[in-house]
């Protein structure tokens, strides 16, 4: 079995559409898992500034996907594509917009002026910018909530879909993925130091 993405973009097209897909092993569709779409941004007179993208990860048998514009909500399904449960977490004041737009500035950077022009930030942050697992489906979720110069709090949500705590750690990141990986308590991460290099760290989770 496989996770993949399919996209519908284009010119001609009213929306674009991006879906997580099931496989099979002859990479047959099985079932659609979770859909995003959003207006075509040649055509609309204006888009919202969000990174439109789903943010998935397979851990214990269950594939978790989500994507911050639909809000602090993340799917649960077991193996076979049914949906097990939906983790929300409620607690957070997103109406700081601040750290989001730093990054989502960045990663909007190389689209062309005619859409830059169509851009229009929403008053609030969203929720979080991705998550990655453990092998436990423990889920570390990466937020918006500035630590420190570069770094951000990260909810972490246990299998039950419970808030545990809030944690700084410190990992680097791009617009679209987080470098690290959590697994028998170690957080195997990468650094990026002042001058620009990376540093490949092993680290407890507390």
């Amino acid at each position: 079995m496989f996770l993949g993405e399919e996209s519908t973009i284009g010119a001609s097209v009213k929306e674009f559409v991006h879906t997580l897909n099931y496989y099979d092993g002859e990479f047959n569709k099985l079932k659609q898992l979770d859909m995003l779409s959003y207006p075509n941004p040649f055509q609309a007179p204006k888009i919202f500034a969000y990174l439109w993208r789903i943010i998935f990860a397979v851990s214990r048998g269950r594939i978790y996907c989500g994507y911050p514009e639909r809000g602090y909500q993340i799917l649960a399904f077991d193996l076979n594509g049914d949906l097990i449960k939906k983790i929300s977490v409620k607690k957070k004041d997103f109406s700081d917009i601040t750290e989001y737009k730093k990054i989502a500035l960045k990663y909007f950077g190389v689209l062309p002026k005619i859409i830059m022009d169509k851009m229009v930030f929403p008053e609030n942050s969203p929720p979080f910018h991705s998550f990655i697992t453990d092998e436990f489906g423990y889920l570390f979720v990466m937020t918006y909530k500035s630590a420190k110069k570069g770094e951000y709090i990260y909810d972490i949500i246990s299998p039950e879909g419970i808030l545990i705590k809030e944690a700084n750690l410190g990992v680097y990141f791009d617009q679209n993925s987080i470098y690290a990986k959590i697994k028998s308590g170690n957080l195997f991460w990468i650094r990026e130091r002042e001058s620009g290099e990376k540093e490949f760290i092993v680290s407890k989770i507390q």
